[in-house]
């Protein structure tokens, strides 16, 4: 499943960024940007699923099979499980650690859109009920490439927590994603 969401969001990132129409590009920039948080939720998932299955971390089998019978959200998961498995987590207050929350609320906000309600007065004519969609509306190209190389780097950056030299990360991430190592 890992392949197929990672070849799914590479297309969907060539597409979006091909796109002349401003509409449909930031239609395709938003999907990346959910694609590409569903590629690390379903990583964490299937990644700790197969560490807590090897000897050296069986411990941790119980808590972490239980938190995906009660689907415990890929915030609780990503933050907790890397400190509770390898006794490292990632950083979320700068670099990567903060761009994962980025994408991550960014997607929180396009998945569960409100209506803000708001009003608007010009001249005589009041208009009640606007959404805010500014942050849709700013959505471009830019925004797929960062939303794709994001989930690349905090999956390499869990792989790296696992223990794995920086050297031979590509070599993870391809076979984990499919993700040639050039």
């Amino acid at each position: 499943m890992l392949w197929q969401f990672y070849a799914s969001l590479n297309r969907q990132v060539r597409t979006a960024i091909e796109t002349e129409d401003v509409g449909e590009k930031r239609q395709n920039v938003a999907v990346c940007i959910i694609l590409a948080t569903t590629l690390v939720e379903a990583f964490l998932n299937i990644f700790f699923r197969v560490v807590v299955g090897e000897q050296g971390f069986s411990q941790f089998r119980e808590k972490v099979m239980d938190d995906l019978d009660r689907r415990a959200s890929l915030e609780y998961k990503i933050k907790e499980w890397p400190q509770l498995v390898f006794g490292q987590s990632i950083d979320f207050s700068k670099g990567i650690g903060q761009d994962f929350i980025a994408l991550k609320d960014t997607r929180n906000w396009l998945m569960h859109f409100t209506s803000t309600y708001e009003t608007v007065v010009v001249d005589n004519i009041t208009v009640h009920g606007l959404a805010d969609i500014s942050r849709h509306e700013a959505l471009d190209g830019a925004h797929a490439t960062r939303a794709l190389e994001t989930a690349e780097a905090v999956i390499a950056e869990i792989i790296r927590l696992r223990g794995v030299p920086p050297e031979n990360i590509p070599y993870h991430l391809q076979s984990w994603l499919g993700r040639l190592p050039f």
